[in-house]
């Protein structure tokens, strides 16, 4: 049929191997993101905290390459989500926008976690004993609740913030997890937590790391 193989690109039997930009790894098994990728994503943004403007083409840049690498960085997505709004405000790629408090937040979490936790097994269960948690979340107009492991979480939403007694259910809801998440972090450290809640728009909202509020967003 006329193909070549090209044996500059064919590799040989291999216990870890780079495609696209990871590196899989059947000892581990477990996909990561590359030492140069991370490399080339720390200076990028470390060039980016020292600008005061972004111009559309710039933002469009770092989303791209933050989106990119969130398949295998646990929570990347929760981080990306006010950088994408600040980029849905802008119309033209010379177009420029401030950068903010909240945009910087997000670029150190990427700086300081994002690109340090940059790995995840290759298997949809982990072989690891005891390596998920379970945590239930309630709310009312007053308080938010929380179960785990027979413990529970009480806080009152005046206690939080000043403007979380005005919010509405949904929001209170995923505001509830915050608090749980303060109080049992130790016991829910390197360990998958399922969370449930009898609040369909709380649970789309978590599962999609995303909100329109800014105070239920920060809280994500």
């Amino acid at each position: 049929l006329g193909f070549a193989i090209a044996y500059h690109k064919v590799e040989g039997p291999v216990q870890t191997l780079v495609f696209l930009g990871f590196l899989l790894d059947t000892v581990e098994m477990t996909v990561a993101v590359t030492k140069k990728r991370v490399s080339e994503l720390n200076e990028l943004l470390l060039s980016t905290l020292n600008q005061a403007k972004l111009t559309k083409r710039k933002l469009q840049s770092i989303i791209g390459k933050l989106n990119y690498v969130t398949s295998v960085v646990y929570g990347g997505r929760f981080f990306l989500r006010r950088l994408c709004d600040v980029l849905a405000q802008l119309r033209q790629p010379w177009h420029r926008t401030r950068v903010t408090v909240e945009m910087r937040n997000d670029i150190r979490w990427w700086l300081s976690f994002g690109l340090v936790f940059c790995s995840k097994p290759l298997t949809m269960v982990s072989q690891r004993p005891c390596s998920a948690a379970a945590v239930s979340i309630d709310a009312c107009g007053r308080a938010a609740g929380a179960l785990f492991m027979g413990d529970s979480a009480y806080t009152e939403f005046s206690s939080m913030n000043k403007d979380a007694p005005a919010l509405c259910i949904n929001h209170k809801e995923i505001l509830a997890l915050l608090p749980a998440l303060q109080k049992w972090a130790p016991f829910l450290a390197n360990k998958q937590v399922h969370v449930y809640s009898d609040n369909v728009c709380a649970v789309q909202s978590i599962n999609k790391g995303s909100s329109r509020h800014p105070l239920v967003m920060e809280s994500l």
